[in-house]
């Protein structure tokens, strides 16, 4: 998988609320900072967004989406003078998802808050920019409105898989908005997701990630993307934030971390399938990024896991 999927692969979402603003008149809601991602589409109707830090609001149009994170806090209204009132409300109450604000309509937005288990990985979460802005000519809103639609069809209808259903559109959502931005005409310029935009950072990425258990080195990554050892190891740490060796590191540590909790293998095999020569070495390095070792991950695993399971493993 490319660098973007890869990541976004081990993404887990904690918990999901979704819902429906219909509004007319005056009328504001005020967000919160909070850890998690918000997702919003504006379906009928203007409205103003000022996001956190911004001298000027943004006139949102018709199809127009967006997404908040990293702890930012945001405003809409249809006057910029309106008393405003809790964003989080109606994605409180799951069996009432709909909100209607001021008088008559005019305004519809459909929108979700998407918590990630503190497990993601840092790479990602770590330098998703405050706010995402998708205009409505572009393929990747068009794209985002339809998750955001059968994301809405999945709250109001109680079908087999619904969680399932759910947790994986928000995956998906996450990800129709990131392409969004790293495809962009004014590409991001810092961080994992511009060091992904940049043509030989990304590519020094695509090949790590593609071969995550070749023994790199950094002279080895630097001609493969045409650039000296030294200017590439700089432009590399400026844009990620580690060296690339380091990231190479981390990287390989959260695939251990997915692989120890979600299966039975046993530790050297797991090293083994990431390149380690000995269990040893592996479980220094775990503990190194990681702040604990294996065996304590496979502990807490096993403690968390439910009776149920356990007799289940137990028969296969």
């Amino acid at each position: 998988m490319d660098p973007l999927s890869d990541v976004l692969s081990l993404v887990k979402v904690e918990d999901a609320a979704f819902g429906r603003l219909e509004a007319g008149g005056q009328w504001a809601l005020q967000s919160t900072k909070a850890n998690h991602v918000v997702f919003c589409a504006l379906l009928d109707g203007p409205c103003w967004l000022i996001p956190d830090n911004m001298d000027q609001p943004i006139r949102m149009e018709a199809g127009d989406c967006f997404a908040i994170s990293n702890g930012a806090s945001f405003r809409l209204c249809s006057d910029l003078t309106a008393n405003a009132e809790d964003y989080s409300a109606p994605l409180k109450n799951p069996t009432n998802a709909v909100r209607r604000l001021g008088t008559g309509s005019g305004t519809t937005l459909i929108g979700g808050r998407f918590t990630f288990a503190d497990a993601c990985p840092e790479p990602l979460l770590g330098f998703l920019p405050p706010m995402l802005y998708i205009r409505a000519g572009s393929d990747s809103a068009t794209s985002l409105r339809g998750i955001l639609h059968q994301l809405a069809y999945e709250l109001d209808n109680a079908h087999v898989g619904k969680a399932l259903m759910m947790n994986h559109l928000a995956q998906v959502a996450l990800l129709a908005a990131l392409r969004a931005y790293v495809t962009c005409e004014q590409q991001p310029s810092q961080g994992w997701l511009g060091a992904l935009a940049d043509a030989k950072i990304g590519k020094a990425l695509s090949l790590m990630h593609a071969d995550v258990t070749k023994r790199w080195t950094v002279a080895d990554l630097a001609t493969s993307v045409g650039m000296s050892r030294s200017k590439f190891a700089l432009r590399f740490k400026s844009l990620v934030g580690l060296g690339p060796l380091d990231y190479l590191l981390h990287w390989r540590m959260n695939l251990a971390a997915r692989a120890l909790s979600g299966s039975n293998k046993p530790v050297n095999s797991v090293a083994y399938g990431l390149g380690y020569k000995s269990e040893s070495a592996f479980s220094n390095a775990f503990k190194r990024v990681m702040g604990y070792s294996p065996k304590s991950l496979r502990m807490r695993e096993r403690e968390r896991k439910p009776i149920k399971q356990e007799w289940h493993d137990a028969r296969r």
